[in-house]
């Protein structure tokens, strides 16, 4: 046993990191705008959050590319790396790198648990770009702002085979993993639900799939029918729901 928050105790990196880990997703805390020009891409001066890890950008940096392909893509990526020996003078234990591509096509991310003492390897997106006669031409996609999600979503209830989704109004997170059977389920899939009181005897429950789909209902005496509403797809399909939004990525 180990008193980290007590008098004459260390808190170390990984313990104040566990915390933050369990209250935000990645993204941007403040400032890191991204711009580009040319080969590069430069990010302003702010802060990120990276597995409850905080990373500064006291001033401007710019990540100059040099694609594989003139006309293809890269993927700027921030990599935590504990197996380096850390420095109290400069940070040795992360760095910046460009990926190409020809496609839009990158290999998944090393997302280790950083925090558990053990593991060392952390990945996360920062951008992702397309090249024009090798230049930047476009900023396809981005790392976001810090969010809550998994605040609300990551320390909530494991519902379990049998239970009744239509019993669940008390307001706080709910998840489901893979194949469990539950009964009044938005999807045959795992899923993360969000209770929500929205008004004085009106409860909203909002589900997110793991196939980057949402859903919602309402409960005002009696259950309204679960409505869709985005899903990320790679091909838009050739049928679909009234009301249903797809966004192609």
């Amino acid at each position: 046993m180990n008193g980290i928050t007590f008098e004459q105790r260390n808190v170390r990196a990984l313990d104040d990191a566990r915390l933050y880990e369990s209250l935000y997703e990645d993204g941007i805390l403040r400032g890191c705008a991204l711009t580009h020009s040319g080969a590069g891409v430069t990010i302003a001066p702010g802060a990120l959050v990276v597995c409850g890890r905080q990373i500064a950008f006291d001033s401007a940096e710019t990540f100059t590319a040099s694609p594989t392909y003139p006309n293809g893509y890269g993927r700027l990526k921030l990599t935590i790396d504990l197996a380096q020996a850390p420095s109290d003078s400069s940070f040795t234990q992360g760095s910046i790198a460009w990926q190409y591509a020809s496609t839009n096509s990158f290999a998944a991310l090393v997302q280790e648990d950083v925090n558990n003492g053990t593991d060392t390897d952390y990945e996360v997106e920062i951008c992702r770009v397309k090249f024009s006669s090798g230049n930047v031409n476009a900023i396809l996609a981005k790392i976001g702002s810090v969010g809550i999600i998994r605040g609300l979503f990551g320390l909530g209830t494991a519902l379990t085979t049998g239970d009744d989704l239509d019993n669940c109004k008390t307001p706080g997170a709910l998840y489901a993993t893979a194949g469990l059977s539950v009964s009044h389920a938005p999807a045959s899939v795992a899923y993360k639900i969000l209770v929500i009181q929205i008004a004085p005897g009106v409860i909203m429950q909002f589900a997110l799939t793991a196939a980057a789909k949402t859903y919602m209902r309402v409960h005002s005496g009696s259950w309204t029918s679960w409505t869709s509403g985005i899903e990320a797809v790679t091909d838009l399909p050739t049928s679909y729901n009234e009301g249903d939004v797809y966004v192609k990525v």
